[in-house]
């Protein structure tokens, strides 16, 4: 039976509101609740009346107190959106509970939102899902994915991903786009047992929420298309569903269509499209957006070259959390490539990006810790970084790592997890681990030495342009016995082939390392084409490369080719004449004289007997007299100074001071430096008879220091050095101006100073000592017994140097070589107590014999191969 009630709400829904007010308002006025709720309604939305809120809340209120749920639901909308009276969002609540305890799904998801936002009451993520669970229950779509997002989180709910699915397929299947959306993220996840994973139904999910305009499915589901998950790859596919999400705003999809763009994938390339994606998703802090638009600028490709706007980008990006862009930033910062090397900078960017996971930046952290740059030297962080990166299978980190352990005190101990380490990293071609898991192979460490294991890892080195790798395969084919395996230790290949001598590939592998610049190669390419060893004697491939040698300051090279060159050897000036080239006298004096101040044995006597007007360069020492004698009494300067040392050391005539100083006097008088030089020497010796000889040395010293030869600044030095009051600060001055002039004995005598400047470790100065360790590696690498000797020592004790046993027993082998007593006593002790070495006592006894100057055991037959000339040392 129809009610007046029924005609009002026909005629409101015909948009008779007048109608619709003139019904209601006397129902409304008997008490009939829906009647008030109608005029209430009316009256908040001026529908029939002047919009009144107030007079809303009123009938709203009436129908409300009678318990009528649509009313009760009203009047909460009126508190929660303060409409008629001030905002009271507990009033609000109240009114929402007591409709939606009458059933009222609408209002019983309203009420789970107030509940989990803490509106109105205190949050509560249990009455939300209470609520939710309510409304979820008679079907309400949004109340079921809001529930299955509480049982997905455990959020005031157990975790139950079996329930989470069961609500999201609930709300999704009436067209919920987020359920949708979330659907088809669990599904394509997959979390089993719970939920295994579907691919197939993640797709569906996805394509509807998609064909709804939602910008979060149409990105997934691209993503599926691009990754081939599902189905095949589709990558026309996911650019269109790319250029959808992207013309919604999502910053994440116009990034991805960017990359699209750039690397033609479904489209043609198009990198003016890419760029104005990432603008676009840039503008919305998408950070990976920002860093790409970085590294066009850095690069000027398709932006103008611009460093200093790439190097905003990056710290914008980094600003935002990116670790590629903290490590850019780290690498630039070490580099100096963006401006003056900061390695605080570089060390905060690779740490913030090393804690963001970035593997390369761990590794890089780890080489700061491990060479002190910017920081003291830490191994154990070292190790740590190392281990992190090496974790996430960084083949540069495993590397790293591997060496660090080997450059341990403990380093025989660590060899097993070292060899690892470094054949993972090798495995993965990284050339250095290949080069050093050949160098354990072919020393023993940690593995049986196996020369033709070592050159299997060499080799692949080698091909990666490794020239230590080139110049030990090299000395291998060179050292190794005629056809005879097992002359060699582990002499069999793995592919079956005896490892045998091959001077052919010797001389190839040399070749290649001499290419790449190393100068060891060329000196024993020198030694094989000198000698004719597995080749035809070859003297001007020989100079050649010994000059090649010894322009990189190889001393036993640039001896080797100022004799070749001093004694004219035929082939030499053959070779030179058809060749075009100009080997001169001049020349070889300059290179014996560059290796005796190198102290090479025997390059000083040869030094003296090429200043002669003779093409006999035989050891004629009257021939050479006599020549000298012609040329001074003509007033050759350089022959009245060769005339004279000949006198003042007896070559070729018995010694005569007073001649030898007549003609360093003739000398000097035309400006000859070494001659003022010696003549200072000579007052030098004279001074215990001649109480003016020390002053009359100081005289031509002076002037030949003023002119600018180094031994004569060395030489004030050291008489300052033996003087008192603040002689040693002008010591130091002088031995600093000689060694910057390439003087070693300054060198080291200039290191002396600075260490001993302040002996007690408690007040050491670190920059000193620093100062000092440099200085004796730069007379070492000249090769001076003593400094290489003091060099080690630093090592060792790490005065200006990190402790390193691995570089301390290298310059030890090297002062201990060249004949220092001292370091031959050290590697003995080291040796035989298993210092910084494997404990060796054969070793130990070597040095210890050779630093007592007995007489060693018999060369192995190794030790007598490497005596033709070459350097067969594994470079480790």
């Amino acid at each position: 039976m129809k009610t007046l009630l029924d005609d009002a709400n026909a005629a409101y829904r015909r948009g008779d509101f007048a109608n619709a007010l003139r019904i209601s308002r006397p129902l409304a006025s008997l008490d009939y609740a829906a009647a008030q709720n109608n005029l209430g309604f009316m009256y908040a939305n001026g529908q029939g009346v002047n919009q009144d809120y107030r007079e809303a809340l009123k009938w709203y209120r009436l129908a409300a107190d009678q318990g009528y749920a649509p009313a009760q639901y009203n009047l909460g909308f009126m508190y929660a959106n303060g409409q008629g009276v001030a905002r009271d969002d507990a009033m609000a609540l109240e009114w929402y509970e007591r409709a939606a305890e009458q059933g009222l799904s609408d209002v019983q998801t309203n009420l789970g939102f107030m509940y989990a936002n803490g509106q109105g009451a205190p949050q509560d993520s249990a009455r939300a899902a209470h609520w939710f669970a309510k409304a979820a229950a008679q079907g309400d779509a949004t109340a079921q994915f809001h529930l299955g997002l509480i049982y997905a989180q455990g959020d005031g709910l157990p975790q139950d991903l079996v329930q989470a699915l069961k609500w999201y397929e609930s709300a999704a299947a009436q067209g919920h786009a987020y359920a949708q959306v979330k659907l088809g993220l669990l599904l394509s996840q997959g979390h089993p047992p719970a939920v295994p994973q579907d691919l197939v139904q993640a797709r569906k999910w996805y394509a509807l929420a998609a064909g709804q305009g939602d910008a979060a499915a149409q990105f997934n589901l691209a993503l599926m298309h691009a990754q081939g998950q599902g189905a095949d790859p589709d990558l026309a596919e996911a650019h269109d569903l790319y250029t959808q999400a992207s013309q919604s705003g999502l910053a994440c999809a116009q990034f991805n269509l960017g990359v699209m763009y750039a690397n033609g994938q479904g489209c043609e390339p198009d990198m003016e499209k890419a760029v104005d994606c990432y603008r676009a998703a840039a503008a919305q802090e998408h950070p990976q957006a920002i860093f790409n638009l970085a590294v066009l600028s850095a690069q000027g490709d398709h932006l103008p070259h611009d460093l200093a706007e790439a190097v905003a980008g990056y710290q914008r990006s980094a600003a935002l959390g990116l670790a590629e862009a903290h490590f850019v930033l780290g690498c630039l910062a070490h580099s100096g490539d963006a401006g003056a090397v900061d390695l605080a900078a570089a060390r905060q960017h690779y740490q913030a990006a090393a804690d963001l996971g970035h593997a390369g930046a761990q590794c890089n952290l780890g080489a700061v810790y491990a060479m002190g740059a910017g920081v003291s030297a830490d191994p154990v962080l070292a190790a740590q970084w190392y281990r992190r990166s090496a974790d996430q299978g960084d083949a540069l980190a495993r590397c790293n790592w591997g060496l660090l352990l080997l450059q341990s005190p403990d380093a025989p101990q660590r060899y097993a997890q070292a060899f690892d380490l470094l054949r993972q990293s090798a495995d993965a071609g990284n050339a250095e681990a290949l080069y050093t898991v050949g160098v354990m192979y072919a020393q023993g460490w940690g593995v049986p030495a196996d020369a033709a294991q070592a050159a299997l890892c060499f080799e692949p080195a080698a091909l990666k342009n490794h020239a230590d790798a080139w110049f030990n395969l090299g000395v291998i084919y060179a050292s190794a016995s005629d056809g005879a395996a097992d002359a060699v230790p582990g002499g069999s290949r793995e592919d079956g082939h005896a490892f045998a001598r091959d001077i052919p590939r010797a001389v190839s592998s040399l070749r290649a390392a001499a290419e790449l610049g190393c100068a060891q190669a060329h000196h024993n390419l020198g030694v094989l084409y000198a000698l004719g060893q597995g080749t035809p004697v070859d003297v001007w491939e020989a100079a050649t490369h010994y000059q090649a040698a010894a322009e990189a300051g190889d001393s036993s090279a640039q001896y080797a080719l100022g004799m070749l060159l001093a004694q004219e050897n035929p082939a030499v000036r053959d070779g030179a004449a058809s060749k075009q080239a100009s080997f001169a006298l001049l020349e070889a004096s300059a290179l014996l004289r560059a290796a005796a101040d190198q102290g090479h044995p025997g390059a000083l006597q040869q030094y003296t007997l090429m200043h002669a007007d003779s093409r006999d360069f035989q050891p004629d020492f009257r021939r050479i007299l006599d020549n000298y004698r012609s040329l001074a009494d003509s007033g050759d300067a350089a022959a009245q100074f060769n005339l004279a040392l000949m006198y003042d050391l007896g070559q070729g005539t018995p010694g005569d001071q007073a001649l030898a100083a007549h003609w360093y006097a003739k000398a000097a008088a035309q400006n000859q430096l070494a001659a003022q030089y010696n003549l200072g020497v000579m007052g030098w010796r004279s001074r215990a008879q001649d109480a003016t000889a020390l002053d009359k040395a100081r005289a031509q010293w002076e002037a030949a220091a003023a002119a600018g030869l180094a031994e004569a600044r060395f030489a004030l030095g050291v008489l300052a050095a033996l003087g008192s009051g603040d002689g040693s600060a002008l010591a130091v001055g002088y031995f600093e101006q000689a060694a910057e002039q390439g003087h070693v004995q300054a060198m080291v005598n200039l290191a002396n100073g600075l260490r001993l400047a302040a002996p007690a470790a408690d007040a050491a100065d670190p920059a000193a000592l620093s100062r000092a360790a440099q200085t004796y590696e730069r007379a070492a690498l000249q090769g001076d017994p003593l400094a290489m000797y003091m060099l080690a020592r630093a090592h060792w004790h790490a005065e200006g140097l990190p402790h390193d046993p691995v570089l301390t027993v290298d310059w030890y082998t090297r002062a201990a070589d060249a004949g220092d007593a001292g370091a031959q006593f050290c590697l003995g002790h080291m040796y035989a107590n298993g210092e910084g070495v494997a404990q060796d006592y054969a070793l130990a006894a070597r040095w210890y014999l050779a630093a007592a100057g007995l007489p060693p055991n018999p060369p192995s037959p190794l030790a007598q191969a490497q005596e033709v000339g070459l350097d067969a040392d594994i470079q480790g």
